[in-house]
């Protein structure tokens, strides 16, 4: 397998490659990606997966694998729960406003749940494509050679785990804020503000902060459009 160390391109407005799709994920450790081309924020054709394993001082080394199609599956469920997420926000404040039935803003609800019950669609690498992986790195191993705890096993194989970074609590409260937010008033507010806090702090994590960003402008424009729909229900 031909081994990349160049990091993958970035996600670009207007079109681009962006990696989607995160499974098999030994934490700390390695998982897998599948990169997507995008046109105009919307994902469409899957370009390639790729094995990427955790160096030490935020290092990744990027592996070409086949197809991974578990990662097609959950880069596209991913993405396009995402994306419809403000669709059927927007469904939902018009079909209240139209038919004063606030059961309509259900349909968002279900919608963000199902997108966070994307997330976890294969995480956990099974035991065959775990040693699959592991000869992909390089790191040989036979099938019986296998034993219970996990941990100790990949540290004997020569797979370490990354140090855990410290000092990252800025970004998970943002996050947890951010989940929040979309049921308790002011909280999506305070998810933004710490994820900007955490990122000029410069904490490890960046992508927690990120997440806690994105989930804080979600519920935001959220609350600011019931808002709108309750006012226009006012006014006429």
């Amino acid at each position: 397998m031909k081994k990349f160390r160049n990091k993958a391109k970035g996600f670009i407005l207007v079109w681009g490659d962006i990696p989607l799709g995160k499974v098999d994920v030994v934490k700390r450790r390695f998982y897998v990606r599948t990169m997507f081309f995008c046109f105009m924020g919307i994902t469409f054709a899957p370009l390639a997966s790729y094995l990427v394993r955790l160096l030490s001082e935020d290092g990744r080394e990027y592996y070409r694998i086949p197809m991974n199609w578990r990662s097609v599956l959950a880069g596209y469920l991913r993405a396009w729960l995402f994306a419809s997420l403000f669709v059927t926000i927007m469904i939902g404040i018009f079909a209240w406003y139209g038919t004063s039935n606030p059961l309509w803003m259900a349909l968002p609800a279900l919608n963000f749940f199902l997108f966070i019950l994307s997330l976890s669609l294969f995480r956990k690498p099974s035991e065959n494509r775990l040693i699959s992986y592991l000869k992909v790195m390089g790191i040989d191993v036979q099938l019986d050679s296998m034993i219970t705890d996990i941990d100790t096993w990949l540290n004997l194989l020569g797979c370490e785990k990354v140090p855990l970074q410290p000092n990252n609590v800025f970004g998970i409260i943002s996050l947890v804020c951010g989940l929040l937010g979309f049921v308790i008033p002011l909280l999506d507010i305070t998810s933004i503000l710490t994820g900007l806090y955490a990122l000029r702090r410069g904490e490890p994590d960046r992508n927690t902060a990120k997440k806690g960003i994105i989930f804080g402008c979600i519920g935001t424009g959220y609350k600011v459009a019931i808002f709108i729909a309750l006012a226009l229900k006012i006014i006429h």
